[in-house]
């Protein structure tokens, strides 16, 4: 079956696509030679509003027969060539507006080729003809280098995608009681589920991106607690679960926030906060 030929128009299509990063992507391709053909030419009113030259009119589901793509495949190639900005979109209640980007730098033409008609009747005798014919092939070889001489077709370099921050999600007492006893560091995941809580997740004034992380820096301030030694309890204080002596000799718990009196008793348990209005550990 012969490919139909009529007086519709043409677009130019530049060798140098073939380099272009998405010729490999049959969909993306197809999609784009598809939004080339169906572009205005020039512009035109369309129910009170201009659409311009390499724009046209359209939905999702109409460019998939038309194209020959499902509709999957029409929204992949699509994003393709926004992604890369070969097309924009703007997109309305009930339709679409594609636009190819740089439409008219690439599809302008200086001998535009209205119609093709039958010129049999005109045709010269087989020797002139011929002598028509050869002519017609330097025609096109200038032509040609003419082409050649046309910047070639570049799209815009792709940016790179902005990295999406993961979203904090509050840990339930099970899923940091599962860690901590991976992790075998003895922390009551219910107390550290409460005072983070209590807290509002915040760790000083910034939000937790981590909860892990909060784990692993409790479970570190332990480690330096450990047993009291007089290297680093020199009064000799008596000291309860998770409390330990600073650098500078001080007492506290926990995150190391609060300071606890030397004359304190020992925390009693986990649980316990130091209250400085009773002056003692309370629940």
């Amino acid at each position: 079956m012969n490919m139909p030929i009529n007086n519709t128009g043409w677009v130019k299509f530049y060798r140098s696509l073939l380099d272009w990063e998405w010729w490999g992507d049959r969909n993306t391709r197809d999609l784009f030679m598809y939004c080339l053909l169906k572009a205005n030419h020039k512009s035109t009113n369309w129910r009170g509003r201009t659409i311009e030259a390499g724009q046209f009119i359209t939905t999702i589901r109409t460019m998939a027969p038309e194209s020959g793509l499902t509709v999957r495949e029409v929204r992949t190639a699509l994003n393709h060539l926004l992604s890369t900005h070969e097309l924009t979109q703007e997109t309305t209640h009930g339709y679409t507006i594609i636009t190819v980007s740089n439409y008219e730098k690439y599809q302008a033409t200086e001998t535009p080729i209205d119609t093709i008609e039958d010129t049999s009747n005109d045709m010269p005798p087989t020797h002139d003809r011929h002598t028509t014919d050869t002519q017609n092939k330097n025609d096109k070889n200038i032509e040609e280098e003419k082409d050649n001489n046309i910047p070639p077709y570049n799209p815009p370099t792709e940016e790179k995608p902005k990295r999406t921050r993961k979203q904090f999600v509050i840990p339930t007492v099970e899923e940091v009681a599962a860690y901590c006893a991976e992790r075998k560091n003895n922390i009551d995941a219910q107390y550290f589920v409460d005072f983070y809580t209590s807290k509002g997740w915040m760790v000083g004034s910034n939000h937790m991106k981590d909860w892990k992380s909060a784990v692993r820096t409790w479970e570190a301030k332990r480690k330096q607690q450990s047993t009291p030694t007089p290297a680093n309890n020199p009064a000799g204080i008596l000291l309860g679960p998770g409390e330990f002596i600073r650098q500078d000799g001080s007492r506290t718990y926990g995150t190391g926030i609060v300071t606890v009196p030397q004359s304190a008793p020992p925390r009693p348990n986990e649980r316990c906060t130091w209250s400085s209005q009773y002056n003692n550990w309370i629940m």
